[in-house]
């Protein structure tokens, strides 16, 4: 290709000056340059995606792609992104991604991360990763990374790709999930807390969504109703309590979804030959709309 280079740049700058478009002739005549070796450069451009073609009944129109510079499109994207080429050198970067790993794009540009250390591309593992998607086959990691006092959970895929040139790179595409980690965490943290604080009652402890099902119970209240949990857990509590298809008049926790406040109730339930005394507190969301309810359920003796 190098051999024709110039003659294909040219065509290019041609067709930029020319925005109506131009046919092989016009070209031809414009560069000086026989009609075959025209068409044979602009089938070449056609392919690497330089300039488009439109037909006008017998005509071919050629035009200038119009095509957002890389870098440019890159910059629309919230997640980090990075090309490299055969040689594991960084040919573009967003500004995303700068940021992410405290980067510049001008220092980075141009660099063989086989030779410079640049986090967390210096890891073996990582390396190893971007070359299978040289040969094709892409994949993902997890990361831990350090930035500043900053430490960041990365989740990146390493994606095979082809330059205009015809060579073989890879896009790494970088997804922050810093914040979903932490929200994990959090999520877990407080289920284990909920947990805790629920056994420390001697009385049966349910959590109930709004479609009556059990979403959680405490130890006690498995022991008293000598269940285990997977016989528990996700059954309607009417189905488990009443052995009903549907809830009774007087169901407490119906009341409570109603009016989104707490309600009470004692009742004889003949399937359990026990008397009980039920609170209802209903679980709010940050609108006060009820999402479920927490059950307190004592057995009168």
């Amino acid at each position: 290709m190098d051999s024709y280079q110039k003659e294909l740049d040219f065509i290019i700058q041609i067709l930029k000056k020319n925005t109506k478009g131009m046919t092989v002739s016009d070209i031809a005549h414009k560069i000086k340059i026989n009609r075959n070796s025209v068409a044979k450069y602009l089938d070449i451009l056609l392919i690497l995606g330089h300039v488009q073609l439109v037909t006008f009944g017998p005509a071919k129109v050629y035009f200038p792609s119009k095509r957002i510079p890389t870098h440019t499109l890159m910059n629309f994207s919230t997640n980090g992104m990075i090309l490299f080429d055969y040689q594991l050198t960084i040919t573009e970067l967003n500004e995303t991604i700068t940021k992410m790993l405290s980067l510049s794009r001008e220092d980075a540009l141009g660099i063989s991360i086989k030779k410079h250390k640049i986090p967390p591309f210096h890891s073996e593992a990582i390396q190893s990763k971007i070359e299978q998607a040289l040969e094709g086959t892409a994949s993902e990691s997890n990361l831990l990374i350090t930035n500043g006092s900053d430490q960041l959970y990365i989740h990146i895929q390493h994606l095979p790709i082809t330059f205009d040139n015809g060579e073989a790179g890879v896009a790494c595409i970088l997804n922050d999930q810093t914040e979903l980690h932490t929200t994990k965490q959090q999520k877990t943290r407080y289920e284990l807390e909920t947990h805790s604080l629920m056994n420390l009652f001697q009385e049966i402890l349910l959590i109930i969504d709004e479609n009556y099902d059990i979403l959680r119970i405490n130890e006690a209240g498995k022991t008293i109703l000598a269940s285990h949990q997977n016989e528990i857990i996700g059954k309607k509590c009417y189905e488990l309590f009443h052995k009903t298809e549907t809830p009774p008049a007087y169901c407490p926790h119906k009341n409570a979804m109603h009016t989104q406040q707490s309600s009470h109730a004692i009742f004889y339930e003949p399937t359990l030959k026990k008397k009980l005394d039920v609170t209802i507190q209903p679980l709010l969301h940050q609108n006060g709309k009820s999402y479920g309810s927490l059950n307190i359920i004592r057995i009168v003796e």
